[in-house]
């Protein structure tokens, strides 16, 4: 598993999937997405902690919806199968949520941010 993780306000963030690198923004609509389906961004941070594997596909496809439109959760999925085991997924999904954290805008004048899930996942 290749990815490559910057400051993300000034870089592009990139993970290899499907045998392509592709760039993983999380922005307003990626957020609007998963605020949505996890009713708050609290609640997504305790479904990663709690079913890091079952969720990873979804925030992925947030990550890349906007540059790959046609993607889902479940090609997602068949992609993460194919990186070769689960130290590979792990890896891939410490790059994921940390992207993912590091995109959480700061709340004006609060200099706070929502902190990764500091469980490991176990396999």
């Amino acid at each position: 598993m290749s990815a490559t993780r910057n400051s993300v306000r000034e870089k592009k963030n990139f993970i290899l999937l499907g045998g392509e690198e592709r760039e993983l923004h999380f922005g307003y609509l990626a957020f609007d997405e998963i605020e949505d389906h996890y009713d708050g961004v609290s609640n997504m941070q305790e479904a990663i902690r709690s079913k890091p594997f079952r969720n990873l596909p979804f925030l992925i496809y947030c990550g890349l919806k906007n540059k790959t439109p046609d993607i889902t959760p479940d090609v997602i999925a068949v992609w993460l199968d194919d990186l070769g085991g689960i130290d590979e997924i792990k890896e891939t999904l410490t790059t994921v949520t940390a992207i993912l954290y590091d995109s959480i805008p700061e709340a004006k004048g609060k200099g706070k941010k929502a902190n990764p899930p500091k469980s490991e996942p176990t396999a």
